[in-house]
């Protein structure tokens, strides 16, 4: 038999005993005076060596029970099989098969850092080390390294096959992070993609709709291009209106309603469109004494007294501002009246109306309309001052320094934004 190849036990320290009664060269049961301290055979055959001193010969023991040994092979490891007489000694020892095993084994590994593997002739080859980022595998029945084709290295790389994932749960998505397992993707159902944070579900992802568990806030947008908070694109609005549906056509915003019925919410302004109208009106009394002179310089800010103020911040850079003035005034001596226009705190006046009263007695409605060019979407607020040329007191919105007709008697400021 192939005696390299046997498993052998070598439990406890090399227990000697000896035989109890002569045996020959041929039994397979023998007698020991003592048999503890050695191995049963539970963990593979043991060899003993029977007469060292004198005929010495090894047999392979397949088992122990107590005193007894059941034998295998007599005459082993090189011996020859004979008979013993009573009393002489049996000692556990180690036999040259198993250190030629050793051998073997060791100098297959030639190389610091090989391997060994035992081939099919029962013989031992060096596996050398191999190159990092290779796997070991099976090449013409021999392990071998080899080039790993079937998993990603650290590095990254592109795959050749989908990614199989669990479906996962909201509590345990099946893509989540080391140190925040509950957030991540999962799919809840058949054709359904989810988010969770945190354990709970923030977006679901199905063949018909995006639905958000939390509302949607877009980003502040930028100056830069393609940083817009929210993107329409332009395309053809359904033929049947959908309730809550949102379309951009290009030239219009549309928004349906529960009841069908699609309806404009914003619009590419068109030249001469109303971009937006901003209004102020007045039926209080005000008095003032301050003039605006009567001569051919620009009315100043601080001349007459001021009135009405209006604020505006326009939509667009490139608009123009329609500015519609209507003041209610009399004064205490006939008198030209001057009505004067004014932005922010900017000392002339953007324009002027003149008015003429002839009796102390009499009113005038002084009218101005203005234009101006936007330039910027910057608030800016316009300002109405009225005085008479000559020294006396004027009425705003009365006469003689008193109301008139309770209060309905009013004076107006209206601003227009108009698409350039």
């Amino acid at each position: 038999m192939a005696n390299e190849w046997v498993t052998k036990a070598y439990g406890g320290a090399a227990v000697s005993t000896t035989l109890n009664g002569g045996i020959s060269g041929s039994v397979t049961s023998i007698t020991v005076t003592s048999g503890s301290g050695l191995p049963d055979g539970s963990a593979g055959s043991f060899v003993l060596s029977i007469d060292r001193a004198g005929t010495e010969e090894k047999i392979l023991v397949a088992s122990r029970s107590g005193n007894t040994l059941t034998v295998t092979e007599r005459g082993y490891d090189g011996t020859v099989a004979a008979a013993h007489l009573t009393l002489v000694s049996v000692d556990h020892v180690l036999d040259a098969y198993t250190v030629e095993q050793a051998n073997r084994l060791a100098m297959a590994m030639a190389s610091q850092y090989s391997m060994a593997f035992r081939g099919a002739g029962r013989t031992y080859t060096e596996l050398p080390v191999g190159t990092e980022g290779k796997v070991l595998t099976v090449v013409s029945g021999a392990p071998a390294w080899a080039a790993d084709s079937s998993s990603l290295p650290l590095a990254g790389g592109t795959m050749t096959g989908p990614i199989l994932l669990p479906d996962g749960s909201v509590g345990a998505p099946a893509a989540a992070f080391g140190d925040d397992t509950d957030t991540g993707v999962y799919s809840p159902a058949a054709g359904h993609v989810a988010v969770s944070l945190n354990g709970v579900q923030a977006f679901l992802l199905d063949g018909s709709n995006a639905t958000f568990a939390q509302p949607v806030k877009p980003r502040t947008g930028t100056a830069s291009a393609g940083t817009a908070p929210i993107k329409f694109t332009t395309g053809v609005v359904n033929t049947s209106p959908e309730a809550g549906a949102v379309e951009w056509d290009g030239t219009n915003l549309w928004i349906t309603t529960s009841g069908g019925v699609r309806k404009q919410i914003g619009f590419y302004p068109q030249t001469g469109q109303m971009l937006q109208q901003v209004s102020y009106q007045t039926g209080a009394l005000a008095t003032g004494t301050t003039t605006i002179p009567f001569d051919d310089t620009i009315p100043q800010i601080t001349e007459g007294n001021e009135y009405m103020t209006l604020a505006i911040t326009p939509v667009s850079a490139t608009s123009t501002l329609l500015i519609q003035v209507v003041a209610c005034l009399s004064s205490s001596v006939a008198n030209f009246f001057g009505t004067a226009l004014f932005v922010d705190s900017t000392a002339n006046a953007l324009a002027a109306t003149l008015e003429y009263e002839n009796n102390v007695t009499a009113a005038v409605l002084a009218v101005l309309t203005h234009r101006v060019a936007s330039g910027s979407v910057t608030a800016r607020t316009y300002r109405v001052r009225c005085g008479g040329g000559d020294a006396g007191t004027t009425t705003f919105n009365g006469q003689g320094g008193a109301r008139k007709y309770g209060g309905v008697l009013a004076s107006s400021i209206v601003i227009t934004e108009i698409a350039g």
